[in-house]
């Protein structure tokens, strides 16, 4: 498996790290070519709180034109970002967040 996000010209990910705060990151995530999601620059929030890494960290989407646009059945319009991995989707038992082996890359590459 991979230990580093995309970084290519259709298809990046870029993460910033709040030096104080280390359990809350920003993410962004640039659709990969030959997806919907093509061009597009997705911001998102994820939050790492006491739970973590026994439980999944919290991810919210930002880029939703105040609120307007949903981009597909798993990122709302509200933000929310449904994901078994994060808990908030149902998903098989394998799909589903393991302090064992889950990983905060594992949830950049699914969303």
């Amino acid at each position: 498996m991979s230990r580093a996000v995309p970084c290519e010209h259709t298809n990046a990910t870029f993460i910033r790290v709040d030096k104080e705060r280390v359990d809350t990151m920003k993410v962004l995530i640039c659709g990969a070519e030959g997806t919907p999601y093509a061009h597009g620059a997705f911001e998102f929030d994820l939050f790492c709180d006491n739970n973590y890494p026994n439980g999944p960290p919290k991810m919210n989407l930002t880029t939703t034109g105040t609120g307007a646009i949903r981009f597909n059945p798993n990122l709302y319009a509200c933000g929310k970002v449904c994901l078994s991995l994060l808990g908030t989707w149902q998903g098989k038992s394998t799909e589903n967040w393991d302090a064992k082996i889950s990983t905060i890359l594992q949830v950049l590459m699914s969303t």
